[in-house]
């Protein structure tokens, strides 16, 4: 799984924290190892649907909306108008 950050102009960036903690030969335990995690320009392009993690307002449609991405910069934003219920 990654890691991602849209900044306020709209470009896309990706987090990535590997090789900043040391693990056990079982992997059960680890430690910070003092690296820092780098995050980088993503230079994706393709379509993304964004939407609340939770959303307990029922009496209001479901929020949710399309991110056009070309490049790694948002061209498009297109809501999608959710009149249904999510139960």
């Amino acid at each position: 799984m990654a890691e991602y950050w849209i900044d306020p102009k709209g470009n896309l960036f990706e987090i990535d924290y590997s090789h900043t903690q040391d693990f056990t030969d079982d992997f059960t335990h680890y430690t910070w190892n003092g690296n820092h995690g780098k995050v980088r320009p993503c230079y994706w392009t393709g379509l993304v649907e964004v939407y609340p993690a939770k959303w307990d307002c029922y009496y209001a449609p479901f929020p949710s909306c399309f991110l056009h991405f070309r490049y790694g910069t948002i061209v498009e934003v297109t809501h999608n108008d959710k009149s249904q219920r999510t139960s």
